[in-house]
């Protein structure tokens, strides 16, 4: 991604057909390396990804190596880091997709059967930081890197019949309603798995050729040095101007000194632009002594529509309002307004930042108005104030420091009609009292020490008075001693050596950086891998260290598979003592020794059990065929069969025992454990919802389920230790955020009488620690809604299983690898 301007990215690996990529409006081009900022938009590939499909079937591996920085750790669905897919419905069809999932890294693939694959980290990998990530199948395993660390390892042993009519799109799904906001540096696609090595290789080589042979110095990019100082590719990339009093000009999208002194307008300086002009009302007056304005009622507004105030900070989703002021007194409410950027009236309003009484008040449009009001912290004296957003969290800053907070995600969702106005709003009637000396805008949320910058700039903008000191301009002290604008520009690097080993001798330099000399030697320049040669290969000071020369004790041959237990033999070489052995088709896993299981469901335990068989009529018959008396079903209300598979679609009805479910109940009393299964698919993403409950109405159950906030689930269950009728221990729910999404999936609840677990699509999701055992269950089996038919869950579902004991996590693997169609081999497959 190293072009330097357009839309078109060009596919660099010299195999087949390029793979242009054409980025939307809201893709941008980094400015300081190569590199794409996405923030909103996506790059799509201009033909279809059809070399890619046929090298991987070809070859039935892959590997797909991206570097990103996410700008948020709140983005969710998964967001999508890239995704092969087709162009009409890429959010349920795709063959490959990478993507965040908050903190969690998500890997899905399609294999030839049709039914995706999720595989997902854990929390955690995501920090919001430059990170490599690269995800690869070798024909048995899906592997993911972060950083060259592995984050997930999982069997998938299938065939990929990938797709030539697919395209490839980055930081979004085709369909363009997956959107990834933050930076991609480079994307690689291998129709082979790399080995860790060579994952590790790429990491270090990083996003750029420009890095290689780059030695990091450890200083902040902030610093404008002239060197890549954390060997990225990018120079000075966090380096943010500031103009001659020392105020930040980055991002200023606006600016109003109110330096003018007479006539009715304003001009604003931010030369970002076609300037806003804000015109007064006779209220409003020049400060006679300094830069300003008096307001004493009315307001001064911009002749025309802020369009490209409120574009800027849509294109960011970002902002920061500035401005100085001096409160006429602490009984104004409302509140007045300071600032605004709105229309003729108080609820139309993009931004706000009012004074009420003592307190300040900012209001600004995230998806919907959202407010963030502080203290009482105001006094009738001249007060910095800054109010910012950027992207998690709304802020408030009172001559520097911070004042307020809320955590705050969204897209900012202006008006670009609206006019701009201070000291009131359109409708003439929230007019603030007192002074106003500056008011800026910026598309971007100004960091902490910016702030302070800002403040200690003062409110009149002009520079302070510079004082030659004497000292020359080749000492490195971070004073611009002879007054030109520049420090230390006359310092002189010195050449060094430095390292150990074969790393002796390595040729360095000492740099002046920010009035700090710098020793930019690296001592460990051209170490390597310590071999058994008698060379310090890696630089630390000791040759043939870290058992290069062979194994020493059996802790030195432990190589992470925990399929064998390896030792250190006589001859100093490692060998394995001990492997599991998996009965015939079945293969170890090496990161957890289990025998990955096949798709046959398991029946043990396995008290009642509805496949949805029918497809007429008002029972569903309970199959599991246990020997206790089955638990059937009746339709009640607007429930239907799904035409042509097994299924009933949930419209606002329920399917009810309507008497006790005795033979569950006294199953599940019994042991004290559960499992609860389902194949479902939700049609609306709204609050409370119950897929299941045993219960007989909202308020008496022992066990729900339920769908709350769109996509996330809620398991309450009753054990002996329970408190109150909800029959949840110690009062909690087990709450688990982003559970599902509007697409067929697979749901597992297990409680093992220590803690309740949640699995989504075969892999465990959570789980929530809870004391004592089940006990005292005595209520019907509902599912779609509560006994008494309220809260009723829209949606179909396609299977459901209840079992007397918690399943191990291979079988569940096994019952989601067997998918939603199956009936149970004990079952019959006819209406009794």
């Amino acid at each position: 991604m190293s072009e330097g301007g357009g839309k078109l990215y060009a596919d660099r690996s010299g195999f087949g057909q390029p793979l242009t990529l054409e980025a939307t409006a809201d893709v941008d081009r980094l400015a300081s390396g190569n590199g794409i900022q996405c923030d909103g938009g996506s790059l799509v590939s201009t033909v279809n990804a059809a070399k890619v499909a046929t090298a991987v079937r070809a070859s039935q591996r892959f590997s797909y190596e991206v570097w990103v920085k996410t700008s948020t750790l709140a983005q969710y669905g998964p967001a999508r880091i890239l995704s092969q897919s087709p162009l009409e419905t890429g959010t349920s069809h795709h063959d490959v997709m990478l993507g965040q999932d908050g903190s969690k890294l998500q890997v899905r693939v399609t294999p030839v059967d049709g039914v995706r694959r999720y595989f997902t980290s854990l929390p955690g990998v995501l920090t919001g930081e430059r990170q490599h990530i690269v995800a690869t199948y070798d024909g048995q395993v899906v592997t993911a890197y972060v950083d060259g660390a592995v984050v997930l390892t999982q069997a998938f042993d299938a065939e990929l019949a990938w797709s030539d009519a697919y395209q490839l799109t980055v930081c979004d799904e085709s369909t363009q309603n997956r959107t990834f906001r933050g930076t991609v540096r480079l994307i690689a696609v291998y129709d082979r798995a790399l080995t860790a090595a060579e994952v590790e290789q790429n990491r270090q080589a990083g996003p750029t050729a420009i890095r290689m042979g780059c030695s990091a110095t450890g200083l902040a990019e902030d610093v404008r040095n002239h060197i890549d100082d954390d060997c990225d590719g990018l120079i000075d990339e966090d380096y943010r101007p500031i103009d001659a009093s020392g105020r930040s000009v980055d991002g200023l999208v606006a600016y109003f000194p109110f330096s003018e002194g007479t006539g009715s307008v304003a001009m604003d300086r931010s030369a970002y632009g076609q300037p806003l002009a804000l015109e007064f009302s006779s209220e409003v007056s020049w400060l006679g002594s300094t830069n300003g304005i008096q307001c004493a009622g009315g307001g001064a507004q911009t002749i025309e529509a802020a369009a490209k105030l409120s574009e800027a900070l849509m294109d960011t989703h970002r902002m920061t309002y500035e401005t100085w002021v001096v409160p006429a007194n602490l009984t104004q409410d409302g509140p007045t307004r300071m600032g605004t950027s709105g229309a003729s009236s108080s609820e139309q309003q993009n931004f706000i930042l009012g004074q009420s009484g003592a307190a300040v008040e900012m209001r600004l449009n995230v998806n919907w108005r959202k407010t963030l009001r502080t203290g009482d912290i105001l006094e009738t004296r001249l007060t910095h104030l800054v109010a910012t957003y950027d992207g998690e969290f709304m802020r408030i800053y009172m001559d520097g420091e911070l004042v307020a907070e809320k955590a705050q995600t969204g897209a900012l969702t202006l008006n670009t009609g609206f006019p701009v106005s201070v000291c009131n709003e359109g409708t003439v009637n929230r007019d603030y009292h007192g002074i106003v000396r500056m008011v800026a805008w910026y598309n971007r949320a100004l960091t902490p020490a910016e702030i302070v910058g800002n403040f200690n700039a003062g409110p009149s903008g002009v520079a302070t008075t510079c004082v030659p000191t004497g000292t020359p301009e080749s000492v490195c002290n971070g004073i611009d001693d002879d007054c030109d604008g520049v420090t230390d520009e006359d310092f002189q690097a010195v050449a060094i050596t430095c390292g150990e080993g074969q790393c002796a001798n390595t040729q360095g330099e000492v740099v002046c950086v920010n009035g700090t000399t710098v020793d930019l030697c690296d001592p460990f320049e051209g170490a390597s891998v310590e071999i058994c040669d008698g060379v310090d290969n890696d630089c630390d000071g000791e040759a043939d260290d870290q058992n290069a020369c062979g194994c020493l004790t059996d802790a030195d041959c432990d190589d992470a598979n925990a399929c064998t237990t390896n030792v250190c033999g006589a001859s100093g070489t490692c060998e394995v003592a001990e492997a599991v052995e998996c009965q015939a088709g079945l293969s170890c896993d090496p990161s957890t020794a289990v025998c990955q299981v096949s798709d046959v469901r398991t029946h043990k335990g396995l008290v009642a059990f509805y496949p949805f068989v029918e497809g007429e009529g008002q029972t569903v018959y309970d199959r599991a065929e246990n020997g206790r008396t089955p638990v059937d079903l009746t339709l009640q209300g607007a429930v239907s069969w799904l035409p042509g598979e097994n299924g009933v679609s949930c419209d606002g009805g329920v399917l009810s025992s309507v008497v006790p479910a005795t033979s569950i109940n006294d199953a599940v009393n019994l042991t004290g454990k559960m499992t609860f299964e389902a194949w479902g698919q939700t049609q609306a993403l709204s609050d409370a919802q119950v897929i299941t409950s045993v219960g007989e109405s909202s308020g008496a159950y022992d066990f729900r389920l339920r769908q709350l906030s769109g996509d996330d689930l809620e398991t309450r269950i009753r054990t002996n230790a329970s408190k109150g009728k909800s029959g949840v221990a110690n009062g909690q729910a087990f709450k688990e955020r982003n559970a599902i999404e509007p697409a067929l999936t697979h749901i597992v609840i297990t409680y093992d009488g220590t803690y309740l677990r949640l699995y989504v699509d075969g892999v465990e999701d959570d789980d929530m620690g809870l004391r004592g055992r089940i006990k005292g269950w005595k209520h019907p089996l509902n599912l779609c809604g509560d006994g008494d038919g309220s809260h009723a869950w829209l949606g179909t579902l396609r299977m459901v299983a209840l079992y007397d004991r918690p399943l191990k996590a291979h079988e569940v693997a096994a019952n989601y690898n067997a998918g939603p169609s199956a009936v149970d081999g004990t079952a019959a497959a006819t209406t009794p």
